[in-house]
């Protein structure tokens, strides 16, 4: 089922083109049926651009508030102004209510990848209404496919990987990772990342894919692409064409039940995680006590179960048995109450043989 999104479209125009009958950069046009001004204003600094020798388009993905979601490509325009001045741009953003993103499971890599963003004023224009700034809400399907991807080294993977599993906290404490390179080479990995981490924690996996000239105290995110590495210290410093981190630091540790499952997956080298991640992660949560059973899916796949059971604590295994295989449970107690039957009777005959025969 499709996720409905709203749209909000920030450029620079002409008093004449404007909604709003000023000149400047403005938000042109936005869907007023879930978008509130407030929140307009809000996103409006997160879309910045600077304008650079290569100039390429860019890709965001950031919180709006504690319940919705950004996710906007930018690119550059060559328009010039009345004055003759350069440094025009065009933003297309989607706006996601977060539960519908969770709910939906999505991928904001391969939502960008599949969505028909604007590339002109004349095209967004053409969508909303320039009498009253608004454009309708649209419906994003939800791809079952993702462009091919090429694995970075797998312990790089596994380490970008547990960073993604944590943005909420990195985020929080300000930690950002740095993916030195080109905006496309960024969003290639952050694909390859994101693919195996949950709907519920990729929304942390805030990025700007070319933050050239940004301020990360006025506009945070988990990761930020940059065309060349910066000074050690502030960023965790990723070489994103090389697929290696360049500061010697220890690695980050798995902790949870499912920070366990996604490196025993990475390092089986086997498909599919992309279609397990959910459930493992539900599972992983309610073994954890952070989920009730009401949460849990009616039917799991052996394969899914089996992968769970291997990495976590005895205790936890059987509860995963008694909830999806009893049957399988019973057949063991059984095994093992014959097996304590026969090794009780047969103690008891071999002291009769011990006491009777010479």
């Amino acid at each position: 089922m499709p996720t409905t999104a709203g749209q909000l479209v920030y450029t620079n125009v002409e008093k004449d083109r404007s909604p709003h009958n000023r000149g400047g950069f403005q938000a042109l046009l936005h869907s007023q049926s879930l978008l509130s001004e407030t929140e307009v204003d809000d996103i409006e600094p997160r879309l910045f651009y600077a304008h650079s020798p290569s100039n390429p388009s860019k890709s965001l993905f950031f919180p709006l508030g504690r319940d919705k979601l950004v996710l906007a490509h930018i690119v550059p325009l060559d328009d010039t102004d009345t004055f003759g001045r350069k440094g025009s741009y065009l933003a297309h953003a989607l706006v996601f209510n977060q539960a519908d993103w969770i709910t939906g499971g999505l991928n904001p890599i391969v939502v960008l990848q599949s969505f028909p963003f604007c590339q002109s004023i004349e095209q967004a224009l053409a969508l909303g209404d320039r009498a009253t700034s608004d454009i309708a809400p649209v419906s994003v399907n939800h791809p079952t496919t993702s462009t091919p991807i090429r694995q970075p080294p797998t312990e790089t993977l596994q380490r970008l990987t547990l960073y993604a599993l944590r943005a909420e906290a990195m985020v929080k404490e300000r930690q950002a990772l740095a993916l030195i390179g080109p905006p496309d080479g960024v969003e290639q990995i952050l694909a390859e990342v994101l693919i195996a981490v949950p709907a519920a924690l990729n929304a942390w996996c805030s990025f700007d894919s070319f933050f050239y000239k940004g301020n990360f105290v006025s506009t945070p995110c988990w990761a930020v692409g940059l065309p060349e590495a910066p000074p050690p210290g502030r960023f965790i410093r990723v070489d994103v064409k090389q697929r290696v981190f360049l500061d010697d630091t220890a690695p980050p540790v798995p902790r949870t039940f499912f920070e366990r499952w996604e490196l025993a997956r990475l390092q089986a080298h086997e498909p599919g995680i992309e279609d397990e991640k959910e459930t493992a992660y539900t599972l992983c949560r309610w073994l954890e006590g952070s989920l009730s059973t009401t949460a849990l899916p009616e039917e799991v796949p052996q394969k899914i179960l089996d992968a769970v059971s291997r990495i976590v604590p005895a205790r936890a295994k059987e509860q995963l048995i008694a909830r999806y295989r009893p049957e399988a449970q019973t057949n063991n107690n059984q095994s093992q109450n014959a097996a304590r039957e026969k090794k009780s009777s047969g103690g008891f005959l071999d002291g009769l043989k011990r006491w009777w025969l010479p």
